[in-house]
């Protein structure tokens, strides 16, 4: 039995090392030259920048065991403590944001207005329709807080409006969760606290990297899975049969096909959406929205400049700043750096035309919104950026019936399955827990239907 599997992002590297770990053939396609989709490292002298996700939290088993059976635990680096500081921008100046209950409750960063509202959110009723971020956090909390932290969190993280983005999505998923299954977000966090006592747990919920980076991730799956990679190899049509799958497939003109059973397709939305004919119904999907995000990354001396101890900042949109926020990545990982690096995003839904703005005018606009922020007049010795058009999935209202779109169009073509960072797996450990998830039920499909066949005959 070989699966095909369609993108070399780590969905799609994840899911191809766990079916060739549970002993199936493996065909990967991916249609560039490299592995790993966004996510890559750049190295420039004697520095490694991180392309994409700068660090990931150990969130869930599966990504935990994954870095286990890569050899990766002697690579693992954690971050600095002072990391847990993190800044938004407010009235022109960096606040640290609340790390705690009772920091939120009696510290100054929220209104008392805001901080009662905090209170009594346990009483107010849920409801069931689905509704926006931004609705749904004023709704049980405040304006406030949505204008000075969900803002901010959203642009940096979705590149995202909170007032577009479906509260069904992502990160947001489990709060609106808490509130059907226990009438509040606070109650919900209580009882769900109590319930994971019981439940094992190999993550640590620590913020990490990896001594080369988070790339190192994307090498090891690439290294396990060696010839079962086809790169530069475009897959632009699969044909639907009754019991296999016709890929047609192929770079610089030179066509190929190959019939399959089954197949996991880790692409982006709209591209996985074209595979297949017109007559074949993933409307919502092919709409699923981007937007564009550069990155800009500077290297500065640490005499000139070194910028407080923290995470890094993000910015709410009534700031009317030009950049998404930035991560002190030098503070974050110190033993990666003896020089200031921090890195800089642009665009988003926000200002999705300055993400496309020419090289060197890009630089210059992260450089200027950087130190009109921080308040430094440094140069930095390094400069590196990158752009990506259509960088992040937009999980906007209705997001809810994209999926159930997709769902529906595999249980009418048993074999074929979807993961990917449009089915909400944001983040590096999610991802690979999703594209685990779906390798899993794929082998599980399988070994079913092989029973089935041996019972008939």
């Amino acid at each position: 039995m070989t699966f095909g599997i369609i993108g070399g992002g780590i969905s799609g590297l994840t899911a191809a090392y766990q079916l060739k770990s549970a002993g199936f053939e493996v065909i990967l396609f991916e249609s560039s030259e490299h592995l790993g989709g966004k996510i890559h490292t750049i190295k420039k002298n004697k520095y490694a920048y991180d392309v994409g996700p700068n660090t990931v939290i150990e969130n869930n088993n599966e990504f935990v065991d994954l870095i286990e059976r890569l050899g990766l635990n002697n690579s693992k680096i954690k971050a600095d403590e002072s990391a847990a500081t993190r800044f938004i921008l407010s009235k022109g100046k960096l606040k640290a944001l609340p790390t705690n209950p009772l920091s939120f409750l009696f510290g100054n960063f929220f209104s008392i207005s805001t901080k009662l509202k905090i209170l009594t959110e346990p009483f107010k009723k849920p409801v069931s329709e689905e509704e926006s971020v931004a609705g749904f956090f004023k709704r049980r909390f405040s304006k406030e807080l949505v204008e000075l932290v969900i803002n901010p969190f959203v642009a940096g993280t979705y590149a995202s409006r909170p007032e577009e983005l479906s509260v069904e999505a992502g990160l947001f998923k489990r709060l609106k969760t808490l509130e059907r299954e226990y009438g509040s977000i606070i109650k919900g966090f209580i009882q769900d606290a109590k319930k994971q006592k019981f439940i094992e747990k190999r993550y640590s919920g620590k913020m990490i990297s990896f001594d080369n980076g988070i790339y190192r991730i994307i090498e090891r799956l690439g290294e396990d899975l060696g010839d079962s990679i086809q790169l530069h190899q475009t897959v632009s049509k699969i044909d639907l049969h009754s019991k296999y799958y016709t890929l047609h497939y192929g770079a610089a003109g030179k066509s190929k096909q190959i019939d399959l059973e089954s197949l996991i397709i880790a692409t982006p939305a709209k591209e996985a959406a074209s595979l297949f004919g017109k007559e074949v119904h993933l409307r919502k999907l092919s709409q699923t929205a981007t937007v564009p995000v550069a990155q800009v990354f500077f290297s500065f001396n640490p005499i000139e400049f070194t910028p407080q101890k923290g995470f890094g900042f993000l910015i709410p949109e009534n700031e009317n700043a030009k950049i998404l926020g930035a991560v002190f990545n030098s503070h974050v990982f110190p033993e990666r750096y003896s020089n200031t690096v921090i890195s800089v995003f642009i665009g988003g839904s926000r200002q999705p035309h300055l993400a496309l703005l020419a090289k060197d005018e890009l630089e210059m606009l992260a450089l200027t919104e950087l130190q009109r922020i921080l308040g430094f007049a440094a140069k930095p010795k390094e400069t590196e950026s990158i752009q990506w058009r259509e960088a992040i999935p937009q999980y906007t209202v209705g997001y809810r019936e994209t999926l159930q779109e997709v769902e529906k169009f595999e249980e009418d073509y048993q074999g074929i399955y979807f993961c990917g960072n449009w089915k909400g797996a944001i983040s590096v450990p999610d991802a690979i827990a999703e594209a685990i998830r779906t390798a899993n039920k794929a082998v599980a499909k399988f070994n079913s239907s092989s029973e089935k066949k041996v019972i008939h005959s």
